[in-house]
């Protein structure tokens, strides 16, 4: 079953079906909306504007930084994927998903950084290491990759696999957390704001 089918079986609506992505963007219907995914020189809710490229020329007569070197990577190429059939089957049996190398919770209950263990072949979370930001990066960042919420510069336990990002702020995500099953949520801003890709 694939996720634009999934949704229109959990909602009912296909938020597609009145939708016209303009020069050649693909239409996805969401939980709650729909998102165009617009060509290579096009943006807008429907792919109506063009992209501007602006070319600046700089003289200088200092010499150039010798090196520089990222901390937090600047590609979404290395994006893990997660198991798509797998995240799906589990929020539709609400099936609450364990791994033997995760965090666990107080109650005993499965947490949250087993859904990404188990389903995309996540190391322990103390091996996880931050990403792109996702709002920021929304229409280049594939789906099904692990994201989480950033804290104080750390992962928090708050993560999950992300399903749908919405260039207005909100991302769709299968996650669960200390005493639930798998659950799609929607993350909203300004929370949304806080979540970036977990990387390894």
């Amino acid at each position: 079953m694939n996720l634009y089918y999934f949704n229109f079986f959990i909602s009912g609506i296909d938020h597609c079906s009145n939708v016209r992505c303009q020069h050649g963007g693909v239409c996805r219907s969401g939980f709650q909306s729909f998102h165009c995914y617009c060509t290579t020189g096009y943006n807008g809710t429907y792919c109506e504007s063009t992209t501007a490229t602006k070319s600046t020329m700089l003289t200088t007569t200092l010499p150039p930084p010798t090196t520089f070197i990222p901390t937090i990577p600047t590609t979404a190429s290395h994006a893990h994927v997660c198991d798509k059939f797998r995240a799906i089957q589990s929020l539709v049996t609400k099936t609450s998903v364990s791994a033997p190398t995760s965090r666990g919770c107080l109650d005993g209950t499965n947490s949250a950084d087993a859904l990404l263990i188990s389903y995309c072949s996540a190391p322990e979370m103390s091996m996880w290491k931050r990403g792109r930001a996702v709002i920021s990066s929304c229409a280049s960042l594939p789906t099904y990759i692990p994201i989480g919420k950033i804290r104080h510069g750390h992962f928090t336990d708050i993560s999950g696999i992300m399903t749908y990002c919405h260039s207005n702020g909100v991302i769709e995500i299968i996650e669960q957390s200390c005493g639930t099953t798998t659950q799609l949520k929607n993350i909203t801003s300004p929370s949304s704001n806080s979540y970036e890709v977990i990387m390894w």
